[in-house]
């Protein structure tokens, strides 16, 4: 039979440059990057094997019987071992934990290598006839089985774990199977033709440029591992049950670094940080894991306090960059993988939990990541499942609260705050729950729930005395390009009348700046909306902004009323900045009035409203109908 060796040539080569850009490349050695680079040397060898037993069956006239018997028994074997390394590979990707069934997928090859060993007596895989010639042996086809068995197993495992699979990673292990499938059944029908070899090129292929390609695991600026690594490795830790410790170090307000020094300084620092933090220890994994933190892995048995305070010691010296001393503050998180050793995907949501909460404090703050940070996140991740469920199911409960007017001697509008309650934590301060909201995207969507409510709540009871409505309204909200169409849009459906309708916009300056926000607001005032400046004396907010903004009513903060009775300084900024906007012409309402001296103080300096539990708290819309009813 005369073979075609012009794919396995070609696979050869093609194959010969991968694997010499692999090595060169690789820096992200762990255990199932080891797999693929034993696979892609055995498919190297293979191929190579299968020229030689093509060439040596030519020219058996000239070759020695015993080495071309070597060659072919060589080929064989690495033709069983091949599906089995390639099967333990899609076991290491989809992190298949059923280690005591794992032997059963094993268990063809050993069946097919043990009908190997014995074929020299057997000659159940191959022999050589009468002739010399190579000839298939009876149970030849053991081979094919083995690996339709392998690639099966591989295939069946992948359905089982495609739910917790990203969908990608499915799609490229289905792909590797039906191409590596094709080339043997090609192989198995025209044997003339050896297509093995660019089936398993074309396989290896798709694997390097999916999930082994150097470049996908390496940070480019300071050729450290990457996030992709970072997770990878952490995956991969948990899967040998290894115990370890991690370092998160996080360099604080590096922006301001870039903003001062330069960007081509602040990078020259970051490959300075991340060349001293590959010291710090001979057995430590560095890995930056976001532009401006850097996280080691380190092993369980090394002196982590140590290594810990080094870094800190190092820090406090500067960093020698471009002639310029630079100074550096960094926040540090620890954790102890001991204490999480189930799920390192929480544990990976915990660390980015606590560098967040890292940042929100003073510079050099050192986070140990323990139960109570676990807590917190846990917190945090029952509040966004609640908004989730409460815009799905519109169960978000809205209370009022009265806002007493000291001129007219009654209660003249009404302030609508959103309540969350989660029965393992009662109700959610607003602040916390509306933050999350921010940060994850659903605000929008219960920013018009709210609005949804407020409006069925004034369609359905009008008061004689109450003159507005208030709801407080996030910047991200304001920001949106139809924000104005669409609440223009649900006043009419819900027939609500604009002009007592008003939006509150806390004090904060990016708010302030951004145009679509500015078009937006000043597109409802034309409509009849007003709009109020919420907490003035806790943003950043200039006179420029509030004097240049279709603002009509301004809220003082309650930190300005909180001591102004018992200091002199404090009393004197309040009466001012009252007086200040009284000229101006704003209507003025006074926030967190909670005792009789502060209403009698704030009343005779004539202030507009007042709000404060010393006149209301926050009602549900029953209790506030009789609340109203009987202070009318």
């Amino acid at each position: 039979m005369q073979f075609n060796i012009d794919f396995e040539i070609s696979s050869l080569v093609i194959l010969s440059i991968l694997i010499i850009y692999f090595f060169i490349k690789r820096q992200h050695v762990q255990e199932r990057s080891k797999i693929y680079a034993l696979y892609l040397l055995l498919i190297f060898f293979d191929i190579v094997l299968d020229i030689l037993t093509v060439l040596s069956s030519y020219y058996s006239h000239i070759i020695p019987h015993s080495i071309d018997y070597l060659l072919n028994w060589s080929y064989q074997f690495l033709q069983i071992i091949l599906p089995v390394i390639f099967l333990t590979y899609i076991i290491t990707l989809t992190r298949f934990h059923y280690k005591k069934i794992i032997w059963i997928f094993y268990l063809p090859t050993f069946i097919t290598l043990a009908f190997l060993f014995t074929n020299p007596w057997s000659h159940a895989i191959f022999y050589y006839d009468a002739m010399n010639v190579y000839t298939q042996g009876n149970w030849q086809i053991l081979l094919y089985i083995n690996g339709a068995f392998c690639m099966l197993a591989g295939l069946v495992i992948s359905i089982f774990y495609k739910k917790k699979m990203d969908k990608y990673l499915f799609v490229t292990i289905l792909s590797i199977t039906l191409i590596t499938v094709i080339g043997l059944l090609i192989q198995f029908f025209h044997r003339e033709l050896l297509m093995t070899g660019i089936g398993l090129v074309m396989s290896l292929l798709i694997l390097y440029f999916s999930f082994e390609n150097p470049d996908y695991f390496t940070d480019a600026l300071t050729n450290t591992m990457n996030r992709n690594a970072f997770i990878s490795e952490l995956n991969n830790m948990y899967l040998l049950m290894n115990e370890f410790h991690l370092l998160v170090i996080s360099i604080d307000d590096f922006k301001s670094v870039n903003d001062i020094f330069g960007v081509d300084s602040g990078d020259m620092l970051l490959k300075n940080v991340a060349q001293y933090l590959k010291t710090v220890t001979p057995h430590q994994k560095l890995y930056r894991t976001n532009g401006d933190i850097f996280t080691l892995i380190i092993p369980k048995t090394q002196l982590t306090e140590k290594i810990l305070k080094n870094i800190q010691d190092r820090f406090q010296e500067p960093w020698f960059i471009n002639h310029m001393n630079i100074h550096l503050s960094i926040s540090i998180c620890l954790l102890y993988s001991k204490l999480y050793p189930q799920d390192p995907t929480q544990l990976i949501k915990m660390i980015d939990y606590a560098i967040i909460e890292s940042k929100k404090r003073e510079h050099g703050h050192l986070i140990r990541v323990d139960e109570a940070v676990n807590m917190a996140l846990k917190r945090k991740t029952e509040i966004e499942k609640a908004i989730h469920l409460a815009i799905e199911n519109k169960t978000l409960e809205m209370h009022y609260q009265p806002i007493y007017s000291p001129i007219e001697q009654t209660y003249t509008s009404l302030e609508a705050l959103a309540r969350l309650h989660i029965p393992a934590y009662g109700y959610i301060p607003p602040d916390e729950f509306i933050h999350y909201a921010e940060s994850n995207g659903s605000i929008i969507d219960l920013g018009y729930l709210i609005m949804n409510e407020v409006f069925d709540f004034m369609k359905h009871y009008q008061f004689q005395d109450i003159q507005k409505v208030s709801i407080n309204l996030s910047a991200i909200q304001c920001m949106q390009e139809t924000f104005a169409d669409d609440v223009i849009q649900l006043c009419q459906q819900k027939n609500v009348n604009p002009k007592l309708l008003c939006f509150e916009l806390t004090e904060t300056a990016s708010i302030l700046e951004q145009n679509i926000c500015i078009e937006n607001m000043k597109k409802l005032v034309d409509f009849g909306i007003c709009f109020s400046l919420d907490d003035y004396g806790t943003g950043y907010s200039s006179m420029q902004y509030i004097l240049s903004l279709p603002f009509q009513i301004i809220k003082i903060d309650k930190t300005l009323l909180n001591t102004a009775l018992t200091n002199d300084k404090s009393q004197i900024i309040l009466t001012t900045t009252l007086s200040m906007f009284q000229k101006l012409n704003y209507h003025i309402v006074v926030e967190g009035v909670e005792t009789q001296a502060q209403a009698y103080f704030l009343s005779n300096l004539q202030v507009d409203s007042l709000q404060g539990y010393y006149y209301s708290k926050p009602l549900p819309a029953n209790e506030l109908i009789h609340f109203i009813k009987n202070h009318t």
